[in-house]
């Protein structure tokens, strides 16, 4: 386990604002629709955990669904439900934290956590709150830093050492799988995800081709060799 005794999480993300997204909302959005039919869209509950800038919510609000989201950062919120109003969207998005959440056991039918693992303090409180949330038969939907090089730089105010971009954990697929396994959440499918494809929107056709993994190779080595850039495990997980 990584050493950041001196990170605090809550403190570093209330005032953040995020600026930039991975570039995984459109596949997330997809994973979705796969798995509420249109006429489920108002009636099936979806939660985001730490929605950023809110791509997917605003993605969800417009197709009809009945989304809410957590963040822990006050200056994400605002911004959301600034953006949600001149949109005229609806959604339920709150500052709250996962590791100590106010929604009810068995709320939601599907939860997405793109990006937010890594950087929280405890994994397995974590897991068990969203399977305490999650229904029996819900989706769970993750994405986290694979196999990252995490690197301790010392931050120039306080000169303690920090966690580079805030990811407190490396995970490989087992690691991510066995977080879930024991609230019976077995996996269904799992992908690798270019960490910059954003940037790169040519990329996306790429990505429907077998030399994919050209791209991925590439982008885990530059993570191995210098802990910056690495690919996203995304997985999507069924809750028996």
């Amino acid at each position: 386990m990584e050493k950041y005794d001196n990170f605090n999480y809550q403190s570093h993300y209330r005032d953040l604002k995020t600026l930039g997204g991975s570039g995984l909302e459109k596949t997330v959005f997809k994973l979705i629709c796969r798995d509420i039919a249109k006429d489920r869209r108002a009636i099936a509950k979806i939660l985001e955990i730490g929605f950023g800038k809110g791509d997917l919510i605003f993605k969800l609000a417009e197709n009809n669904f009945n989304v809410s989201g957590l963040d822990i950062s006050f200056e994400n919120v605002k911004a959301v439900q600034n953006t949600l109003g001149e949109r005229g969207l609806r959604a339920d998005v709150r500052q709250d934290d996962i590791l100590k959440s106010s929604f009810d056991e068995g709320e939601f039918d599907v939860i997405v956590a793109c990006e937010v693992i890594e950087h929280l303090t405890d994994l397995g409180e974590a897991a068990k709150e969203i399977a305490r949330i999650l229904k029996p038969g819900g989706t769970l939907i993750v994405s986290v830093p694979y196999r990252q090089k995490v690197k301790l730089e010392e931050c120039i105010f306080c000169h303690k050492l920090t966690p580079r971009d805030g990811h407190l954990h490396s995970f490989d697929k087992e690691k991510i799988l066995s977080l879930f396994r024991k609230y019976d959440i077995e996996v269904e499918k799992t992908m690798i995800h270019f960490s910059k494809a954003n940037l790169f929107p040519f990329l996306n056709k790429i990505y429907v081709f077998p030399f994919s993994w050209i791209i991925n190779w590439f982008d885990l080595a530059i993570s191995r060799i210098f802990g910056l850039f690495p690919p996203f495990l995304l997985v999507k997980f069924r809750k028996r």
